[in-house]
């Protein structure tokens, strides 16, 4: 794509995801449980959505995510937010 720029590697950044359910202890419950891959699956796809929309799509997410679900997560949610969302420049 001509007008697109790279700005990090997609690749690094749904590694660093994985690595992040793996270290949370979630690996069993990412590959048994449909609604937790179904989450994690959409954080690792914000970065192809437009970036005008990411941190509104990022708290959407958050916001249709039922309780249960964020506390399973939180630990991976923390580090998306703080590293990922935060730390790594998306414009």
């Amino acid at each position: 794509f001509v007008t697109t720029t790279s700005l990090s590697c997609y690749f690094h950044f749904t590694q660093a995801i994985y690595r992040a359910i793996q270290r949370d202890g979630l690996s069993t419950a990412y590959n048994n449980d449909d609604d937790i891959k179904k989450y994690c699956r959409q954080l690792m796809a914000l970065p192809l959505i437009p970036e005008a929309i990411i941190e509104d799509t990022y708290d959407e997410l958050i916001a249709t995510m039922p309780s249960t679900l964020k506390e399973t997560l939180k630990d991976l949610l923390q580090y998306f937010q703080e590293q990922l969302l935060n730390k790594v420049s998306i414009s």
